[in-house]
């Protein structure tokens, strides 16, 4: 990982000091070693019996790769290991078939442990990840309907390859967006008409590729106005003129210009506070001229203008960036409609930032929001990232603790109430009543009576 210039890292960091409403931010740089793990010895026999059973490396402890494939979200792994903290996996488990990985699951299970399936943020130190990059197999199964099936670890290059041999074609673009094709198959992006599961894990997709000579053009629209970006790309989606379509916010376009990873246009004495469309449209070259011109009119009579870049800076690169200037990232994803859009979007950004707030009560600031929005598929995904300033001394509860409330405000439930202190004394009858009268079921305080009305209240303790 590249470190940036030190004009651009303080150039970051004073408007990440402005946006955030603090003195200043700690800036710092990847630690150079990690945390020592301390598993417990139960854990660590049988991780040892584990190895012993199984041969060269299908079980690998080397730290790179378990911070890499722990199975967390992207974010707490970047977090962890700028930190230098230990990583979020015991070991790592490698195979290179699906009859492989079914053999290694069935081995690590009657070892007394378990195979992380899916990512968590407080993952189970008993469960190992699985690093599926060794297995790389493209077959085509019906060259004239273009249906493909890889497997999860094969590259794009391994899926242009084999494609190319059976003359069909595969995107060329949004490669620094999906890492894999396996990425973009999740994502919708590449159609994808079934996955096929190994004990609980993504092994393999089957995907629809179109035939050689299919163009993907990507074009990429600056809008002035946020709320004007927003309906315009909504319509695109709405009308499908796009196979991808994708709202990048002000903030992470101004995180990118001030860490020196793109330059954006300026006007006169203007800012470059621009909330960016970008979209992808594919088919034979003249089709996807055409609806790249029929989707233009609605974009561009908002007030907008195309910008011929060089591709957007990744999540991993803004990330990196971001915790290098002092700040935590917390990002969560999920899927919606254009309905329930809004009213979904406003709560997790209000937990969220409720939690950010209470992780540092003594340290006031104002939590800077970034919420993206990818439409592929036929899938809408919201995604909302948060940027606070880092706590140095617990940054991994930190992390946690917003990222909890973010997923329960997806989930619509409340969040699980601390343990009470032991020291607290048991609160009287009397106290109870008066709670009881003034407060509901949800703690929020009961209307009052109106005027002339007296609401009948039950004696605070029955004296007989």
């Amino acid at each position: 990982m590249s470190l940036p210039d030190t004009r651009s890292a303080n150039r970051l960091g004073a408007w990440l000091k402005d946006q955030l409403s603090v003195n200043g931010l700690v800036a710092s740089s990847p630690a150079p070693v990690w945390s020592i793990d301390e598993l417990p010895d139960e854990l660590q026999d049988r991780l040892s019996r584990l190895d012993h059973h199984l041969r060269g490396e299908e079980l690998s402890f080397a730290p790179a790769l378990r911070y890499a494939k722990a199975a967390e979200p992207s974010a707490l792994r970047l977090l962890r290991r700028h930190e230098g903290l230990a990583p979020g996996a015991p070991a790592v488990l490698r195979p290179e078939s699906a009859a492989h990985l079914e053999a290694l699951t069935a081995s690590t299970q009657n070892n007394g442990l378990k195979v992380a399936s899916e990512a968590a943020i407080f993952p189970d130190v008993s469960a190992l990840p699985v690093d599926l990059d060794g297995m790389k197999a493209v077959d085509v199964l019906s060259a004239p309907d273009g249906l493909v099936r890889f497997q999860a670890g094969a590259s794009w290059d391994d899926l242009s390859v084999t494609a190319a041999e059976h003359g069909l074609a595969v995107p060329d673009k949004l490669t620094e967006t999906y890492a894999s094709p396996a990425c973009a198959a999740r994502s919708g992006f590449l159609k994808c008409s079934s996955t096929l599961d190994t004990r609980g894990i993504a092994a393999a997709y089957d995907v629809t590729l179109p035939p050689q000579g299919t163009k993907w053009l990507e074009r990429l629209w600056l809008f002035r106005n946020e709320k004007k970006a927003r309906r315009a790309c909504e319509l695109t989606c709405r009308n499908d003129q796009a196979v991808f379509a994708e709202l990048i916010p002000a903030p992470r376009l101004q995180i990118a210009h001030q860490a020196g990873l793109l330059r954006l246009p300026r006007r006169y004495f203007q800012q470059p506070d621009y909330t960016a469309v970008r979209l992808v449209f594919e088919g034979p070259l003249l089709a996807a001229l055409c609806a790249e011109f029929a989707a233009s009119w609605p974009l561009e009579s908002a007030n907008s203008f195309q910008w011929n870049n060089r591709p957007i800076p990744s999540d991993q690169q803004i990330t990196n960036r971001l915790l290098e200037a002092g700040a935590t990232v917390v990002s969560i994803c999920t899927r919606t409609t254009f309905l329930s859009l809004p009213s979904l979007r406003q709560n997790v950004v209000d937990a969220m930032k409720n939690a950010a707030l209470e992780c540092s009560p003594a340290s006031p600031f104002v939590p800077l929001i970034m919420d993206a929005a990818t439409f592929a598929g036929g899938e809408l995904t919201l995604s909302i990232t948060l940027v606070a300033p880092r706590d140095y001394l617990t940054p991994l509860t930190q992390w946690q603790a917003i990222y909890a409330a973010g997923l329960a405000a997806i989930d619509g439930l409340p969040l699980a109430a601390p343990e009470a202190s032991p020291h607290l004394t048991e609160e009287s009858p009397e106290w109870q009543a008066i709670r009881d009268a003034l407060l509901d079921e949800q703690g929020k305080l009961r209307p009052a009576p109106a005027d002339g009305v007296v609401a009948p209240l039950a004696p605070a303790r029955n004296h007989g």
